[in-house]
């Protein structure tokens, strides 16, 4: 097009030629050569058009190359903006697991221990409970989680009700001699005192907290979860037993705690026998 313009006003009559000439793509050489041998083509119109052709062709390519670049870059930064920020989340949810975790408050503190015919004779209510839910959580005057459980079985104490609530000190914000709060399905042999001036009714406090807990186990097994008993000795299960029960049961920690193993039905019956006295 630029040959057609440059040469319109002094030979109309070879405009074509110089377009069609000034516009295939090649070398520059092989161009002036085909233009030396085609006769009523002028070689400088030629050959400036070519240069300026290719001029613009590069500078075209060069404008094409560096918006591809751009626009590459700009997709990687958005992809690795994408991932530094879920890497940032993630960063931030794990810090805030850790600073809850953190949070947890401890309490230590001692314990008023009973020798287990005294424990039996305080005792209000001593019953077989299955864990169904965490009822409520409190902060005052102390921590606490009350549980909604069901009455398995009284072995002291009359009561009609299938539900009791049971109250244990700790919660989720605070954590109570270490004593892991009770969970939905567990079951537990338990030494329970009525509560005086609570708004929940059938509602029970733990004898002795930790050294009034059973928990019960394969049908044939009550773990008392703190301070040995030298009454129950003799309901104990055999060092031989013991070892495959705690491989068994592996959230029980045995060197930790002073925990006795002991035999589930000798147990209920020591305590009903107790009771009667």
């Amino acid at each position: 097009m630029l040959a057609s313009l440059i040469l319109y006003p002094s030979c109309p009559i070879t405009i074509i030629e110089h377009y069609l000439s000034a516009s295939i793509p090649g070398g520059l050489s092989q161009i002036i050569m085909l233009a030396e041998e085609t006769k009523g083509l002028n070689l400088a119109v030629v050959t400036i058009t070519q240069v300026i052709r290719r001029f613009f062709v590069k500078k075209f390519s060069l404008v094409l190359l560096i918006s591809f670049s751009l626009l590459f870059a700009g997709c990687n930064y958005h992809g690795a903006n994408n991932i530094d920020k879920d890497d940032q989340k993630k960063v931030e949810r794990n810090t805030e697991m850790e600073d809850n975790q953190i949070e947890i408050g401890r309490i230590d503190a001692e314990i008023e221990v009973f020798e287990f015919k005294e424990a039996v004779a305080k005792s209000d209510l001593i019953a077989q409970i299955e864990v169904i839910e965490i009822f409520k959580e409190i902060n005052e005057p102390f921590p606490k989680t009350i549980f909604r459980a069901n009455l398995i079985e009284s072995l002291k104490g009359s009561f009609k009700e299938k539900e009791i609530f049971v109250m244990q000190q700790g919660n989720s914000d605070y954590v109570f001699n270490d004593n892991p709060l009770f969970k939905k399905g567990e079951s537990y042999l338990l030494f329970l005192m009525k509560t005086k001036d609570f708004d929940i009714e059938n509602s029970y406090w733990i004898l002795g907290e930790e050294a009034g807990m059973y928990k019960l186990l394969d049908q044939s097994v009550a773990v008392k979860l703190s301070v040995k008993e030298d009454e129950l000795k003799n309901i104990e299960i055999s060092d031989e037993e013991i070892v495959p029960f705690i491989q068994k049961n592996t959230e029980l920690n045995m060197n930790e705690r002073e925990m006795q193993v002991l035999k589930q039905d000798e147990l209920i019956n020591l305590i009903k026998t107790v009771s009667e006295e």
